[in-house]
């Protein structure tokens, strides 16, 4: 196979697979009970690193 579509077809692969990640994390960080730490401009959850703006 042509390297370069064996590339693209890694890149789709790779895109499909941080894309279900990054759905996992979401669906994680909504339905964590957070505990936030405080920052100068924004809060971080210590459990699943959810960042928050702090809007002042």
């Amino acid at each position: 196979m042509n390297r370069a579509i064996q590339i693209k077809n890694d890149i789709f692969q790779l895109q499909n697979q941080l894309d279900q990640l990054e759905k996992e994390l979401k669906s994680l960080q909504h339905n964590c009970a957070h505990e936030f730490t405080r920052h100068i401009h924004s809060q971080e959850c210590i459990k699943c690193q959810l960042v928050e703006s702090l809007n002042w």
